[in-house]
């Protein structure tokens, strides 16, 4: 289906004096409860096709299916032209938008225009042709010059700034027709059509550089530049050093014409023994010298992880009882944590009965749609946000558990008292590593199977998937009814970031810090017929180590995390050291019950189960394990209903994990 992208226009002050600027913010929009209008008075449009426009593409309903180009108003208030190529049937676009004349032309003007394609799945074209004609009407056969030929309007559904040199047309006046020529795509925007004076011939700005903040060793580095010169670039050369390290250099051959962009990647990769400042600059551009040498430069710390300890992975989804796609994102994280050991899933929801405060911050500072979700709160290189696509979330788990990280995160101590249901937890990082930065300690508690029981608005979860025979969800009713929700964020202590000040701003390799954490556990609801939540033995606690950016939301990351049941004990003679993210699922189980966990070094395990009144129901004798992650499935089937201890027995001690098994 063909979507309809609104995004908000960045328009780039470049500081000239204009011969012509439209910026389409004139004018009465007429048409269609004042969202679209004719375009500006002294502009010409020509619909060169007798083509008649698909329903689909609404502005361009009578009295404007005449039309080429109108003036339509996107959702964030912003006015653009817009054409269209989606016709009843296939055909070709053949429209025109030409400016007034205008004259004051010298050897440094430049003309500058945005333009987007609605959506990048069906995409739209330009040429850009010019005349000198002096017709008061002019035609299409009037314009015979080509300055930019025929280019995909936008970038993968982002605006693009593109420019031509008028320094040919030079003390002439001339009129700039923007020719829309496609085939089956759907709607063109352009906006900001002006000219501007550009003196400095060359200059290359680094806009962004790709340097990984943590690293074992080898960076790949690679850079975004942008050319803000008059002189087309045929050659640039980058540079990079590390510390007091040498200069590399390469020489790349990428074309770059004014205010285009291009992302570049060293050919070798860059070594480091210790953490170092990365510096990426431009200094020649065509083999002479950048001149201006103000932007040319950008700079990162990069901190090298000798021993990376065990990277776990959060995943926090955005999620609504109201939402009818979100049951497959549950099925989705669900996936993602059952294939990979150490990925630790929380659901944040929005706009139900399951709301928390806290994670509505998250929530209104990230999601980009329901079912989103985060991955560490990372922003991943390839990524527009830090929300992404449920799609998507096996793969970036996986990029995000190879990364290395400067701090192990793990439970020194929990307590829970049932009488009083007051939980007090005791959150520890250890660094590796010496950093430096706003690193902040953070607790959150999570329950599985929450539910009301009667068909209630807020709790009954709509579903999209009830005719889908692939889905886990098919016929189980467009509004389910009992929907148990798994991992819901009940609590974030520290708040949304993490408590600041715990770790200070700068740490060195070997350091370790603590941060207790208490709570009360509402009173446990579920009588029959009711709201079933508060039950702590659903609850998880997770405890994690994260950045802070004031400045900048999409950075702050959460590098390493743990999560424990909330009233089963941590450990014996402090195994957890050595065995870490233990889960068993499903819980409850009825056939067989699947323990994961990572052990940080190679060692003999042995595993029991207990009932309630401890009796050993079932052993599995000591066997040599590799360090790393382990997957062991346990059979229970022949276990009668009830709660059982499964012990997990080490050289440096034991863990216990409860589970339930229901027949």
């Amino acid at each position: 289906m063909k979507k309809l992208l609104l995004p908000l226009l960045a328009v780039c002050a470049l500081g000239a004096k204009a011969q012509y600027s439209q910026s389409f913010s004139t004018g009465t929009l007429t048409y269609n409860t004042n969202t679209v209008g004719d375009i500006p008075a002294n502009m010409i449009q020509l619909k060169n096709t007798p083509h008649a426009y698909n329903a689909a593409v609404s502005v361009f309903a009578s009295p404007n299916n005449t039309k080429a180009f109108l003036i339509a108003k996107l959702t964030n208030g912003d006015t653009v032209a817009v054409a269209s190529s989606y016709f009843t049937s296939a055909l070709r676009a053949d429209n025109w938008l030409i400016t007034p004349q205008f004259s004051g032309i010298t050897a440094n003007t430049m003309l500058v225009w945005d333009d987007l394609s609605s959506d990048p799945t069906y995409p739209d074209s330009v040429e850009v042709r010019i005349t000198t004609s002096t017709s008061a009407n002019p035609t299409a056969a009037d314009f015979t010059t080509v300055v930019m030929p025929l280019t995909i309007a936008g970038n993968n559904g982002d605006w693009a700034t593109k420019a031509v040199s008028l320094a040919a047309y030079a003390g002439q006046t001339i009129r700039v027709g923007f020719h829309h020529l496609a085939n089956d795509g759907y709607y063109l925007f352009m906006d900001d059509i002006r000219t501007v004076e550009v003196t400095t011939q060359r200059d290359i700005a680094v806009e962004k550089i790709f340097v990984p903040k943590y690293n074992e060793g080898t960076l790949n580095i690679k850079a975004t530049v942008r050319s803000f010169g008059s002189q087309p670039v045929t050659s640039f050369r980058l540079n990079y050093k590390i510390g007091s390290g040498a200069t590399v250099s390469q020489t790349f051959t990428t074309p770059m014409s004014y205010l285009s962009r291009a992302t570049v990647n060293f050919s070798a990769p860059a070594s480091m023994t210790a953490s170092g400042n990365v510096e990426v600059w431009v200094d020649q551009i065509n083999s002479a010298a950048d001149q201006v040498a103000s932007n040319n430069m950008l700079q990162r710390m990069s901190y090298y992880i000798a021993n990376k300890p065990q990277k776990n992975v959060l995943i926090e989804e955005f999620t609504g009882a109201w939402c009818q796609y979100c049951p497959d994102g549950q099925t989705k994280m669900m996936a993602v944590i059952n294939a990979i050991p150490g990925t630790i899933g929380a659901s944040i929801h929005n706009q139900d009965a399951m709301v928390n405060t806290d994670a509505q911050v998250i929530d209104q500072t990230y999601a980009t749609g329901y079912p989103s979700g985060l991955i560490d709160r990372f922003m991943f290189e390839n990524q527009s946000d830090v929300a992404t696509n449920r799609g998507d979330w096996m793969s970036l788990t996986q990029q995000r558990k190879a990364s290395p990280v400067p701090v192990k995160v793990t439970f020194t101590s929990k307590s829970y008292n049932a009488a009083t249901r007051q939980l007090s937890v005791t959150v520890k990082a250890d660094f590796v590593a010496a950093v430096a930065g706003d690193y902040r300690i953070g607790l959150m508690v999570i329950e599985d199977d929450v539910y009301n029981s009667n068909n209630v608005t807020g709790w009954t979860q709509v579903n999209a998937y009830n005719g889908d025979a692939s889905s886990e969800w098919y016929q189980k009713g467009a509004q389910i009814t009992g929907f148990k929700h798994k991992h819901v964020v009940e609590a974030m202590l520290g708040g949304p970031w993490g408590e600041a000040g715990v770790i200070p701003a700068s740490v060195t390799a070997g350091q370790s810090f603590t941060k207790t954490f208490t709570w009360t556990v509402p009173a446990k609801l579920g009588a029959p017929g009711t709201i079933y939540r508060w039950n702590e033995n659903n609850m998880h606690i997770i405890g994690y180590v994260s950045e802070y950016d004031a400045a900048d939301v999409n950075n702050r990351p959460i590098l390493n995390s743990g999560e424990a049941s909330l009233v089963q004990p941590l450990s014996i003679n402090n195994a957890p050291s050595i065995v870490t993210s233990v889960k068993l699922y499903p819980n409850p189980a009825s056939d067989v019950v699947t323990l994961e966990m990572d052990i940080e070094k190679a060692q003999r395990v042995e595993l029991a189960v207990i009932n309630s009144i401890g009796q050993v129901v079932y052993t599995k004798g000591a066997a040599q394990l590799n360090a790393g992650s382990q997957s062991i499935n346990i059979p229970v089937n022949n276990l009668p209903s009830g709660m059982y201890s499964l012990i997990i027995k080490t050289e440096n001690g034991n863990v216990a994990q409860k589970f339930n098994v229901i027949k």
